[in-house]
């Protein structure tokens, strides 16, 4: 067995229940499309109930044979971790132009634990990905629409990719979302009291940077100290983690005691 320094391929070691990159996946991907929906934006990917499975699924044309495992598993690969709905940015926040605003758009959620790669690279390597993916599904089977269908999304396709790396650092998207949904609530923030519309973007765009800053942070760091207990303590409170308090106890809410409404420090 060969485990880096960053833990890959510890899941392999005899008793270590492993999962926890997805887990971390999960939590991210959850929290990030729960901060859209609680913006007011339609939002598909923030519960297990509300995915974005179909998007993709009625693009394929089958001559004559039925959908096969082969089939199944492609289209598998291109569901995406989450969908933001269209919402038109207006006065005073519909400019420098952001490119979520006034279109839906996919999007994917990746973690990285590496360094031979940046976070901005493993997202441009994501979307030069899922274009050959789509374009190789129509070549196999004519007739169908991936291409098209991909591209009546975003700005002519162009995914939103969250990547979280091995530090908390963050692909430059993830400044996309928080500077929308920033504007999103600042438009509602101008809309019902009376404040500067500049303190009211700076405020939710401070709230969103920390918030999301915080939550990668805290994903790896339970990422690593479960690896830790599975791997070295094995016998550290089963209890505790079969019941979840073990999580409860050490990943508290990582807002508490955060600043809430107009009076933020540096607003």
């Amino acid at each position: 067995m060969r485990v880096d320094k960053f833990g890959n391929g510890v899941a392999s070691a005899p008793g270590v229940k492993g999962g926890y990159v997805t887990d971390a996946h999960n939590w991210i991907q959850r929290d990030a499309m729960k901060q859209v929906s609680n913006s007011g934006v339609s939002v598909k990917g923030d519960s297990p109930f509300n995915t974005g499975n179909r998007i993709f699924a009625d693009c394929i044309k089958l001559s004559g044979t039925g959908v096969t495992e082969d089939i199944e598993q492609r289209l598998q690969k291109l569901i995406p971790d989450g969908l933001i709905g269209r919402f038109n940015l207006d006065a005073p926040f519909e400019s420098p132009p952001n490119r979520l605003d006034a279109c839906e758009t996919l999007v994917e959620v990746k973690t990285l634990a590496a360094l031979t790669m940046t976070p901005n690279a493993r997202a441009q390597k994501f979307q030069s990905d899922v274009e050959k993916r789509v374009r190789d599904l129509d070549s196999k089977y004519p007739g169908s629409t991936f291409t098209q269908r991909l591209k009546s999304y975003g700005k002519d396709g162009k995914y939103l990719v969250l990547v979280v790396g091995p530090f908390a650092n963050l692909s430059d998207d993830f400044m996309v979302l928080c500077d929308f949904l920033g504007r999103v609530r600042a438009l509602r923030a101008i809309n019902s009291w009376n404040i500067n519309p500049k303190h009211a973007l700076a405020m939710n765009r401070h709230i969103l940077i920390s918030r999301f800053g915080h939550l990668a942070a805290l994903a790896w760091a339970r990422l690593i100290l479960s690896r830790f207990r599975d791997s070295v303590l094995p016998n550290f409170s089963h209890t505790a983690h079969d019941s979840g308090a073990f999580s409860d106890t050490c990943f508290c809410d990582p807002h508490h005691g955060g600043y809430r409404g107009r009076h933020v420090p540096g607003a």
